[in-house]
């Protein structure tokens, strides 16, 4: 069963690749990632209305549209269910145990955007 379907329009970012050392044991994100992150969690709150974060286990489909030929699959994955849980649409990211049919496609100048299907977890 699908849980959530929607897009994040604006080119996607990966959160784990640059990340800055501002002090010791104090790591943020790249600038570019938080940028990303202003941009899509209002676009993902807005779609969820507000609804109870999911408490199950999820395949997360993600169709990524990239601006430019940067960053793997995995990096923007992690980013990905990271920006799901902040906007409140699942409880823990831990709960995204599989990502079947996600893929980067084609390089597209403008706009970038990732189109998101979290379902129920196949048996």
């Amino acid at each position: 069963m699908i849980r959530f379907e929607g897009c994040v329009l604006g080119a996607p970012r990966t959160k784990k690749n640059h990340s800055r050392l501002i002090r010791p044991g104090l790591i943020l994100p790249s600038q570019p990632f938080c940028e990303y992150e202003k941009l899509a969690l209002p676009q993902l709150r807005v779609a969820w209305r507000g609804k109870a974060p999911i408490a199950a286990q999820l395949n997360l489909k993600a169709s990524i549209v990239r601006d430019r030929q940067t960053g793997d699959l995995v990096g923007y994955l992690q980013g990905l269910c990271d920006l799901l849980e902040k906007a409140g649409i699942v409880d823990d990211d831990r709960l995204i145990r599989g990502f079947d049919g996600s893929r980067l496609l084609n390089i597209c100048r403008t706009p970038g955007r990732v189109y998101i299907v979290l379902s129920d977890l196949e048996p």
